[in-house]
C-alpha cells in the first residue's frame, strides 16, 4: 500500500498484492534499455500484464511513482516532469494505492467512511494487451467510455502495436479483433451476440474459467472468471495478432497455452469472400451459399476465393411472387455492413418487410432466446458467414432466391434421394451376389487347407475399407478420377484424408469374372 509522502523508486521498491501473486514496479521488457511502470506475475516476473508509460518510456533508472498535492498519482522522470498521471479531476486528501490479487491497481480515498463509494481510478479501466479475470472488456454507454486490449509493438516495445481487441457496438455486439496498420481491416469477429451467445463463438465454460457477456441498456461488456483457484488465466492479444489463453498452475513458472483465435482457417475474416460460406470439415473448405456461383471459376479453381460468389439469376424485385428464402442452418451471421435492426419484430413480420425491399439479400432473428425474437436484415453482399456442425450453434439465416432456384434445388433433393433408394437396393443386391461366391471360395479353401494343400497364393491378410470412406476418396467414383478399364471393372484415382493415394477397381455387374480374379485383384 502506498500513501501521500511515498514512494516507489526504480531500482529501489517494489509494491505486492497481499497474497503475492502480482507486483508493481519498473522494468525493460525483452532486449530494450527503456523503462516503464508496470505489473507482472511475481512467480512469472517476465510476463507483464500492464503498463502505465507504454507510449512514454523513462530513458534511465530514474523514474518515481509518487502522489501531488492534491492526491493525484504521477509517474515522474529525472527533471521531476509527469510522463504519466491518473489525471483525477478532484483533490482527494488521503489517497491510497493498493494492488489487489487481482491485479487490479486501485487508488482510493482513504477518509471516505462510505464503503459503496468505489475506486478513484483503477488500471482495470486502462488496459493494456491483457485481460484479467473479473476484468470488462467493453463500453459504457452512458459515458461512452471503452475499454478494449492493444497488443505490443513487439517483444521488447510495449506501446501500442498494431492490433485492438474490442467489442463493436454498431448495431448488436459482437467482438473483433482488428488491424490497425496502414490498411486498417477486421481479422477475426465472433458474430453478433443472439441473447445467448456469439452466433460464431460459443460461451461455454471451459475447465478454467467461465466467459460471461452483459448487454444492457447502460453497459456492454465481456469478462470471464476463474473457476479453480489452484489456475491463474490471462488472456492476450500478441504483437502478431493472435488472441491467447493461457493457464498456469499457481506459483508457477510456465504457461501452457489453451487456445487461440484465429483458431482455424475458417475464423479468418470474409475467407470465403462476399456470399461464400467456409466449412471447416469439407474439402476445399469454401463454397458458394446456394443459389450463388464464383465471380472468377478460374481463381476458384486454384483456391483463391476472395472474389467470392455472385447469383446465378439474378433477382427481379417487379415480381416480389417470383422471390422466396432458402434457410441457411448453424452459421455464424454476415458482419453487420450494410443491414437493419429492430429488436421487437417477429421473424415472420421481418420475412415481410425483406421482400418488400428489393435491396434485402436476407434476414435472420436478432436473438435465439425463447423460440427466437427481432429482426437482422441484411442488403448488399453477406460478408464472413461459416457453418458449425456442432449442434449449440443454433443461429439461423433465410437467404433471398428466385423461386426458379429454390424449386431447382428442391427437384434436385428429391432425385438425390430417390437415387440414394435406388443406389442402397442396388448395393445390396450386389454385396449379396458376391457374398455368396466370396463364402463358397472361402468355404472350400478351407476344406482344402484341413486336407493338408495349401493355395497357390498363400493366405493372403487384406485391409477393408467402408464404402463411405472408398467414395470421397474417389468423389463419388467420379469420372474425373477414372484411370483405366479392365475385365473386372473400372479403375479410379482417390486420396484419403491422410494424403495416401489410392487406386480402386470397382466390380461391374457384367462382370465375367469369378471369385479366384477378385481374390487375386
Amino acid at each position: 500500500m502506498l500513501s501521500p509522502g511515498q514512494s516507489i523508486r526504480d531500482g529501489d521498491t517494489t509494491l505486492a498484492s497481499s497474497g503475492q501473486i502480482f507486483e508493481l514496479g519498473f522494468f525493460s521488457p525483452g532486449n530494450s534499455k527503456n523503462r516503464y511502470l508496470g505489473i507482472w506475475y511475481k512467480s512469472i516476473p517476465s510476463t507483464v500484464a500492464w503498463v502505465a508509460n507504454r507510449d512514454d518510456p523513462l530513458a534511465g533508472l530514474n523514474g518515481t511513482l509518487t502522489f501531488t498535492g492534491k492526491g493525484n498519482l504521477v509517474l515522474l522522470n529525472q527533471s521531476n516532469s509527469a510522463i504519466w498521471s491518473s489525471n483525477l479531476s478532484r483533490t482527494v486528501r488521503n489517497p491510497i494505492l493498493q494492488l489487489l490479487d487481482s491485479g487490479n491497481l486501485v487508488l482510493r480515498d482513504s477518509s471516505s467512511g462510505d464503503p459503496n463509494d468505489g475506486y478513484l481510478w483503477q488500471s482495470f479501466d486502462y488496459p493494456s494487451d491483457t485481460l484479467l479475470p473479473s476484468m470488462k472488456l467493453g463500453w459504457n454507454l452512458l459515458t461512452g467510455f471503452e475499454k478494449h486490449l492493444t497488443s505490443w509493438k513487439s517483444s521488447s516495445d510495449p506501446s501500442r502495436g498494431d492490433y485492438v481487441y474490442r467489442i463493436n457496438i454498431e448495431g448488436l455486439p459482437q467482438v473483433e479483433l482488428v488491424s490497425t496498420g496502414s490498411t486498417p481491416a477486421v481479422k477475426y469477429r465472433t458474430g453478433p451476440f443472439n441473447g445467448v451467445q456469439f452466433s460464431g463463438a460459443s460461451l461455454t465454460p471451459s475447465f478454467v474459467s467461465r466467459p460471461i457477456m452483459v448487454y444492457n441498456e447502460t453497459e456492454v461488456y465481456f469478462w470471464y472468471d476463474s473457476l479453480k483457484a489452484e489456475y491463474i488465466t490471462r488472456v492476450t492479444v500478441d504483437n502478431s495478432g493472435m488472441v491467447q489463453l493461457f493457464v498456469a498452475k499457481s506459483r508457477s513458472t510456465t504457461w501452457d497455452l489453451m487456445y487461440s483465435l484465429p483458431s482455424d482457417p475458417c475464423d479468418n475474416y470474409g475467407k470465403c469472400g462476399p456470399n461464400g460460406i467456409c466449412m471447416i470439415s469439407e474439402a476445399p473448405i469454401c463454397q458458394c451459399l446456394k443459389g450463388f456461383e464464383p465471380r472468377s471459376t478460374e481463381k476458384w479453381q486454384v483456391l483463391n476465393w476472395l472474389d467470392g460468389c455472385k447469383r446465378k439469376v439474378q433477382m427481379n424485385c417487379s415480381a416480389r411472387e417470383e422471390e422466396g428464402f432458402l434457410r441457411v442452418d448453424r452459421v455464424k451471421l454476415p458482419d453487420l455492413l450494410e443491414f437493419f435492426l429492430d429488436e421487437n419484430m417477429s421473424l415472420e413480420d421481418c420475412r415481410v418487410e425483406c421482400l418488400k425491399n428489393c435491396s434485402c439479400t436476407a434476414y435472420a432473428n436478432s436473438k435465439i432466446t425463447g423460440g427466437g425474437s427481432g429482426c437482422i436484415m441484411w442488403f448488399g453482399d453477406l460478408v464472413d458467414i461459416r457453418e458449425f456442425q456442432d449442434g449449440k450453434y443454433k443461429q439461423d439465416i433465410f437467404v433471398r432466391l428466385p423461386v426458379s432456384e429454390l424449386d431447382s434445388m428442391h427437384n434436385a433433393s428429391k432425385k438425390m434421394r430417390r437415387m440414394l433408394t435406388i443406389g442402397g437396393v442396388s448395393l445390396a443386391i450386389l454385396v449379396l451376389i458376391m457374398a455368396t461366391p466370396i463364402t463358397c471360395y472361402l468355404n472350400q479353401k478351407r476344406r482344402t487347407k484341413s486336407q493338408g494343400s495349401r493355395s497357390g497364393n498363400g493366405d493372403i491378410d487384406l485391409p477393408l475399407f467402408d464404402l463411405a470412406k472408398i467414395s470421397h476418396a474417389t468423389d463419388n467414383f467420379s469420372q474425373t478420377n477414372l484411370i483405366g478399364q479392365g475385365g473386372f471393372g473400372p479403375v479410379y484415382m482417390g486420396k484419403f484424408a491422410d494424403g495416401q493415394e489410392i487406386a480402386v477397381k470397382r466390380l461391374l455387374s457384367t462382370s465375367g469374372q469369378g471369385v479366384e480374379e477378385f481374390m487375386t485383384e
